[in-house]
């Protein structure tokens, strides 16, 4: 599951400091994992900087192989100035209603990231969600995956919800299907991700097939 970096520019983040003193549409999820522990999908800080770059840089091998190419250094893409650009960027993407960007959090903790990119005029969504190693095995990002999808349906009325996942990218293929997304075909050279341009499956559910059921344990 892909989402873009975008470049660090003076001039837009300051059009996006400006549109942001309007407050987006504040999310904020709460679910549990097949084992019954509490997840919460809430909005982004400016303070999670410092945990988002430690988390990150530290899980690099797992995320960068699946992550969109850029020619910045993986260290330079996570500085704390990208978080607080992304931060600007999002909240003006959010209240055009293209998209809704989450934290997860356990136990208090930042664990991952939880985002649904929408195409509102076909009523599209694309899902994203990474979770940090550390937590793997404890059915979070499952948990998560179903509250942004049950939201997508239940309270934005989006008619279908998509994942392009590399075909190698075992554990998120996994996950989508344990949501009840389905494979609906492969993209061939899809997408250039850490550095390779690679073939995708694309995953999907409409809103008149979405079950739900307690998120299985991944």
């Amino acid at each position: 599951m892909v989402v873009a970096v975008a470049r660090y520019c003076a001039s837009r983040v300051l059009r996006l400091v400006v549109t942001s003193l309007r407050t987006p549409r504040r999310v904020i999820l709460v679910g549990r994992t097949s084992s019954g522990e509490p997840v919460i999908l809430r909005p982004p800080r400016l303070s999670d900087a410092s945990t988002w770059r430690a988390i990150r840089i530290a899980d690099r091998s797992a995320i960068e192989p699946f992550w969109l190419t850029d020619e910045r250094s993986w260290e330079s893409r996570h500085r704390e100035r990208v978080w607080i650009h992304e931060w600007l960027w999002s909240r003006a993407e959010a209240k055009a209603d293209r998209i809704v960007r989450t934290v997860i959090e356990v136990g208090g903790r930042f664990a991952g990231q939880c985002d649904l990119w929408i195409q509102p005029h076909d009523k599209r969504g694309e899902l994203s969600i990474w979770v940090d190693s550390r937590l793997s095995g404890r059915g979070i990002g499952a948990a998560a995956g179903r509250l942004i999808v049950g939201y997508a349906f239940d309270e934005l009325d989006l008619a279908r919800v998509t994942a392009p996942i590399d075909v190698d990218n075992v554990n998120s293929s996994r996950l989508v299907r344990g949501i009840g997304l389905v494979r609906e075909g492969t993209m061939v050279s899809y997408l250039s991700v850490g550095g390779r341009r690679r073939d995708h499956d694309l995953w999907a559910v409409s809103a008149q097939s979405w079950e739900r059921y307690p998120s299985a344990e991944l």
